[in-house]
């Protein structure tokens, strides 16, 4: 009896699996300087927008639907190699966050609370 209980968790469990990184849904932009990928929610982590900033050694933009977008160091990336690019002047949009790539730079928000940033070369504005 027990032991049917016992399976019966881990079956529930691998049912209701949390996400992994093969959901994540990435992009780069044309410069190749960034990459980001949005990463769903996963147990008791919030769905986000990461952004690694190629141009900035070991820096990514963090951006959850809730609160500033925050600056952070990063060990690993999130770059794919055959990611789609997101050309100039279009826009990006899953998961409530959009982001509009130009030649002057990134801008991604979160439709929920309207926080984002703002990143290029010269300059990063997070709000």
């Amino acid at each position: 009896m027990l032991r049917a209980a016992a399976l019966a968790v881990l079956l529930a469990l691998a049912a209701a699996a949390p996400a992994s990184a093969d959901d994540m849904v990435r992009f780069t932009t044309p410069s190749k300087k960034i990459a980001c990928a949005y990463m769903p929610a996963i147990e008791d982590f919030p769905a986000s927008l990461r952004c690694d900033l190629f141009f900035r050694n070991d820096t990514a933009v963090f951006l959850k639907h809730k609160g500033k977008a925050k600056l952070g160091r990063v060990t690993d990336t999130v770059a794919e190699p055959g990611e789609p690019v997101l050309a100039y002047g279009k826009t990006w949009s899953h998961g409530g966050f959009t982001c509009l790539s130009k030649a002057i730079g990134l801008r991604c928000r979160s439709k929920t609370s309207g926080h984002g940033f703002f990143v290029s070369r010269q300059k990063i504005s997070l709000y």
